[in-house]
C-alpha cells in the first residue's frame, strides 16, 4: 500500500472532526412543546367547567430546566387539553372554576447510548372558587431513547425529555378521567 502524503492525513482528520461538529449542531434545536401531546386520548370522563393550568418545576433538577424551558411543560398540557376535551373550556385564572396544578416532584436522569429520563409529578385538581383540593394524585411516568432511534446525544435527551412529559401528561389526564371525582 502506497503511503499518503503527511497532508492528506490531516485533511481527513479535518474532515472527520468538521462532520463530528456538523453532527452534533444538528441536534441542537429547541424541545417542542407541539410533540409532548399525546397523539390520542382514553378519556373515561370529560368535565363541563373551566380550567387553568399551572406547573410548578421548582423541585425540578437543573438538567430538566437546562433543556425544558419554563412553560414548555404548560404548553404542552394546555394543547392536551384543547385536543383532548377533558375539560370544556381553558381559561385565564380570575375566570376559571378549577385549577389543575402539576408540581414536578423529581426528574431522574440515565444518560449514554440509551438515554432514560424518569419523572414524578403530583397533580392536583382545586375547586377555585372553594380554594379545596377535589382531586389529587402522583404520576410517574419514563421516557426512552435509544441509540438507533438518535445517534446525537444532545438530541436523544431533547427527544427522551418530550417523551417522558407525554407519557406524564397521558398518565395524568387518565388518572383524572377515571376517578370518581364530581365536579359543579
Amino acid at each position: 500500500m502506497k503511503n499518503l502524503p503527511e497532508f492528506t492525513y490531516s485533511k481527513i482528520v479535518f474532515l472527520l472532526i468538521i462532520g463530528m461538529l456538523i453532527g452534533s449542531i444538528q441536534g441542537c434545536g429547541s424541545i417542542s412543546p407541539v410533540r409532548m401531546i399525546p397523539e390520542s386520548f382514553d378519556i373515561q370522563q370529560r368535565f363541563n367547567n373551566s380550567v387553568t393550568v399551572e406547573v410548578d418545576r421548582a423541585h425540578a433538577n437543573d438538567h430538566y430546566k437546562e433543556f425544558v424551558e419554563d412553560g414548555m411543560f404548560r404548553t404542552a398540557l394546555e394543547g392536551s387539553i384543547t385536543k383532548s376535551g377533558l375539560f370544556s373550556t381553558l381559561t385565564v385564572p380570575e375566570n376559571a372554576n378549577y385549577i389543575l396544578r402539576v408540581e414536578i416532584t423529581s426528574v431522574g436522569n440515565f444518560w449514554g447510548l440509551t438515554t432514560k429520563i424518569s419523572l414524578n409529578t403530583t397533580w392536583t385538581l382545586t375547586d377555585r372558587r372553594s380554594n379545596t383540593d377535589v382531586w389529587k394524585d402522583v404520576v410517574r411516568s419514563v421516557g426512552i431513547t435509544t441509540f438507533s432511534e438518535e445517534a446525537g446525544g444532545y438530541a436523544r435527551v431533547k427527544m427522551t425529555y418530550e417523551r417522558v412529559i407525554k407519557e406524564n401528561i397521558l398518565f395524568g389526564f387518565d388518572l383524572l378521567s377515571d376517578s370518581e371525582v364530581v365536579l359543579e
